[in-house]
């Protein structure tokens, strides 16, 4: 990509050289923007994560009913993002 034109500089090599805590991942693609490329990923995860066959295998490892309610704190923080996607 940087032969192409697509990336000015080496990226990664900047942070081999100089790590940083906040370090942003950067999406290259000749027929994405970056904005596109983190929407699509953003929307694989969310039908991954709401899938029927994620959730049940989720609802069967459920072992507590603090391990219960964790899970069930952690879908009603992720299904207000789901519908926005």
């Amino acid at each position: 990509m940087l032969d192409e034109g697509i990336v000015t500089e080496d990226y990664w090599q900047g942070f081999a050289e100089q790590p940083s805590a906040n370090f942003i991942i950067r999406f290259w693609n000749k027929n994405f923007t970056e904005n596109d490329l983190r929407k699509l990923q953003d929307e694989c995860h969310a039908r991954f994560y709401t899938s029927p066959s994620h959730i049940m295998k989720q609802i069967a490892k459920v072992r507590s009913w603090s391990d219960f309610t964790a899970k069930a704190r952690m879908g009603t923080k992720f299904l207000p993002s789901k519908m926005r996607v």
